[in-house]
């Protein structure tokens, strides 16, 4: 990528990390869906910048598992040549100005911010089993393959294959993981 691509492309996930972090100092519910997603460690939720309409995935964390997150942020920042193709791209991690709860009172402080592009996997494992592939195509597999393939010539192991994990991006030729 070009020094000045690179560049504005900072820039731009600085932008939107600000105007989201305002954003929901002042309205937690406009432009934010809870996509009903949770692990471990995070929720995830769907954010719209209000001013640009740029939508992104927000994995958001409990204070005592911002390291976890940190980490994260680093393994995608080591895959940064495979961001957009193999897996989402990394925004970056933001301090909520305002802790708020979710849920059965998880008090959220932190969210990672990752390109939105499809939708996860899991829902549709849920309802259909193994029939799933008849939807999503049979090419999945090798979809599938070839992202982890690349992470690994990257060094990285993803050690949760898992539905919850895999998001369709059914007009694309790649798959993210």
């Amino acid at each position: 990528m070009a020094p000045s691509i690179r560049c504005q492309t900072h820039h731009f996930a600085r932008d939107i990390i600000g105007r989201l972090r305002y954003q929901l100092t002042t309205d937690l519910v406009t432009n934010v869906t809870d996509l009903r997603l949770q692990g471990s460690r995070g929720v995830l939720f769907k954010l719209t910048d209000a001013l640009l309409g740029y939508t992104v995935v927000a994995k958001a964390t409990i204070r005592g598992c911002v390291e976890q997150l940190t980490h994260e942020v680093e393994v995608y920042n080591h895959l940064k040549p495979l961001q957009g193709t193999s897996v989402p791209v990394c925004l970056g991690l933001m301090e909520l100005i305002e802790v708020f709860v979710h849920g059965i009172g998880r008090h959220l402080s932190h969210m990672m911010l990752v390109s939105y592009g499809g939708t996860s996997l899991q829902p549709l494992q849920n309802k259909m089993g193994p029939k799933m592939i008849l939807v999503v195509g049979e090419g999945l597999t090798e979809k599938v393959e070839r992202a982890t393939r690349a992470l690994r010539k990257m060094g990285v192991f993803h050690k949760d294959l898992e539905p919850r994990n895999r998001w369709d991006y059914s007009r694309r030729k790649d798959h993210r993981l």
